[in-house]
C-alpha cells in the first residue's frame, strides 16, 4: 500500500486528480482508516470539483482523527475556499485550541474574521501573531487592511509593502523583476519601470498618482508594464504623460527591457511619501467617443452586479433578479454595464420584470476598456457592486452608487457612505453579511428621491 500511496501523491502533485483519486480509493478499500489516503482523497476531490464527496471524506477524516492538525487545516481551507466562513473559522479555532501558537492557523483565522467583518477579533489575532513573529509578511498585510479600513491610510500603505515578502503574493504575479527596487530616493534622469501588479480597478485607482510622480521627477523615463486592455485605457482615455512608455505584460516571464529601478503600482503613494489629504480627486479618465443610448427624456442608469474575483467575488456579487425593485420607475432606462456574457441572466430578468436592460453587442468591456468608458459616459448614474465598473466610472467623475458587502474591501473604509477616492460615489452597505434586501430598499428609496 505504501507504493500505491506514493503513486497517488505523485499524481496529486501533478494535478492528475482523477488518477490520484483512483489510487487513494484503492488504498481505502484495503485500509479504510488510512490517514493519508482519507485526507488526501478529500483534498483531491475538492480540487476536482466533486464537493459533496470531498466534504463527506473530510468529515470522515475528522471523525476518525479529530485532533490531527493537518487534516483539520485541509478541511478548514476547503471550507474557506467554498466561502463557508463560519464552518472554516470553527476548524481553525479548533486547531488553535489544540496548538495555541500555531501561526498558520492564527493567520488563517484572522483572515476569516476579516472576511466576516469581525474586525476586533481579526486585530486580536494579528497582534497576537506579530508578538510571536514580528516579521511575518502576511500578518503585516492583514494589519494593513485593518489600519486602512479605520482610515489610517499612510500606515496602511506602509504595511502593504510587506506584500513583496509574501511567497503567496509573489507567486500570483504574472512577471518577475530583477535589479534594484526603487526606495523613494531621487531618480534624476534614470529609467523607472512600474509594474501594474493587480487588476483593472487597482490600476485605475492608483493611476491618479502618476502625474505627481512626473511632477516630482520631470526628467525620469517611465516604463509601465501592464496588460493590453489597460494600455488601451491609458492611451485613449487618459491625459498623456511625458516621457512614458507602455509595455505589454508577458505572463510568467522575466521582463526583457532596460531600466535602472523598478517599483509596483500600488506603492506609489507610499514611495511618494503622500498623506491621505494628498489623494487627487480630479476626473482623470475621459471618454473618447461616448455612446448615445438615451431615449427621449429618460434617466439612464448603468447596472453591474457581478465580480469575477475568485474569493471575495462571492460576497460582492448579487443576483440580477434582486435588483428588480429598481426598475419599476417608468422614466428610467437601464443599460447593461456588466462585463462578461450575462445574456441568459438578462433574458430571465426580462421575463421576471418585463423590463429590457439594453445590452450593447457592439462592445466587449473585457477586451476594450476605452469602449467600456465610452459606454459609461452615456449613463446618468451607475449602480454597481464592487468591481472595476465603479473605479472607471468614479475616475470619470460619474455619479456612482455602489452596493457593498458587510465586509467591504479596505479601500472603502468603515461606517461611511462616501469614498475617500471618488467624491461622486455613494456607498450602500449591507447591515448584515450576505443580506442584500435592505441595501436594495435603501437604493430604491434614494432613487425615488433622486428622481423627484
Amino acid at each position: 500500500m505504501q507504493m500505491t500511496i506514493q503513486q497517488a501523491l505523485k499524481a496529486h502533485q501533478e494535478s492528475n486528480f482523477k488518477k490520484a483519486i483512483t489510487l487513494y480509493d484503492k488504498v481505502l478499500k484495503k485500509e479504510p482508516r488510512n490517514k493519508h489516503a482519507i485526507n488526501n482523497i478529500g483534498v483531491a476531490l475538492f480540487e476536482q470539483g466533486d464537493l459533496d464527496r470531498a466534504f463527506f471524506m473530510l468529515n470522515r477524516a475528522e471523525d476518525l482523527y479529530p485532533d490531527d492538525l493537518t487534516l483539520l487545516a485541509n478541511f478548514a481551507k476547503a471550507l474557506l475556499d467554498s466561502y463557508r466562513l463560519d464552518e472554516s473559522l470553527e476548524k481553525y479555532e479548533k486547531i488553535i485550541k489544540l496548538e495555541p501558537n500555531n501561526v498558520s492557523a492564527l493567520i488563517m483565522a484572522a483572515g476569516v474574521h476579516l472576511a466576516m467583518a469581525s474586525y476586533q477579533q481579526a486585530e486580536h489575532y494579528v497582534i497576537r501573531i506579530l508578538k510571536q513573529q514580528e516579521n511575518l509578511p502576511n500578518a503585516h498585510i492583514l494589519y494593513g487592511n485593518l489600519l486602512t479600513l479605520k482610515g489610517h491610510l499612510e500606515a496602511g500603505w506602509r504595511e502593504f509593502e510587506w506584500r513583496w515578502q509574501s511567497e503567496s503574493f509573489i507567486k500570483d504575479q504574472a512577471i518577475s523583476l530583477s535589479g534594484e527596487k526603487w526606495n523613494g530616493a531621487s531618480l534624476g534622469n534614470k529609467i523607472l519601470l512600474i509594474n501594474a501588479e493587480m487588476g483593472v480597478g487597482d490600476t485605475v485607482q492608483y493611476s491618479r498618482f502618476l502625474p505627481i510622480l512626473r511632477a516630482q521627477y520631470p526628467d525620469v523615463k517611465i516604463k509601465i508594464v501592464m496588460s493590453p486592455h489597460q494600455i488601451d485605457l491609458f492611451e485613449n482615455c487618459m491625459s498623456p504623460l511625458k516621457n512614458t512608455e507602455y509595455i505589454v505584460k508577458t505572463a510568467h516571464s522575466k521582463v526583457q527591457i532596460d531600466y535602472d529601478f523598478y517599483m509596483h503600482f500600488m506603492s506609489l503613494p507610499y514611495l511618494l511619501k503622500l498623506k491621505a489629504d494628498d489623494i487627487p480627486e480630479g476626473n482623470y479618465i475621459i471618454a473618447s467617443n461616448p455612446k448615445q443610448y438615451k431615449q427621449k427624456e429618460a434617466f439612464v442608469i448603468g447596472l453591474a452586479w457581478h465580480s469575477e474575483a475568485a474569493f471575495y467575488g462571492k460576497a460582492r456579487s448579487i443576483a440580477l433578479a434582486e435588483l428588480a425593485p429598481l426598475v419599476q420607475h417608468k422614466q428610467l432606462q437601464f443599460i447593461d454595464c456588466q462585463y462578461g456574457d450575462k445574456r441568459e441572466e438578462l433574458k430571465a430578468f426580462k421575463t421576471l420584470t418585463g423590463v429590457d436592460i439594453y445590452h450593447d453587442d457592439s462592445l466587449n468591456q473585457q477586451e476594450s476598456l476605452s469602449d467600456f468608458v465610452d459606454q459609461l459616459a452615456a449613463c446618468d448614474l451607475i449602480i454597481s457592486i464592487d468591481n472595476s465598473t465603479v473605479h472607471l466610472a468614479g475616475a470619470m467623475g460619474k455619479e456612482v452608487w455602489m452596493l457593498l458587502p458587510k465586509a467591504a474591501e479596505y479601500r472603502w473604509l468603515l461606517d461611511t457612505d462616501r469614498s475617500a477616492w471618488y467624491p461622486n460615489m455613494r456607498l450602500f452597505r449591507q447591515s448584515r453579511r450576505g443580506y442584500w434586501q435592505d441595501v436594495i430598499e435603501r437604493v430604491n428609496a434614494a432613487l425615488v428621491n433622486r428622481l423627484l
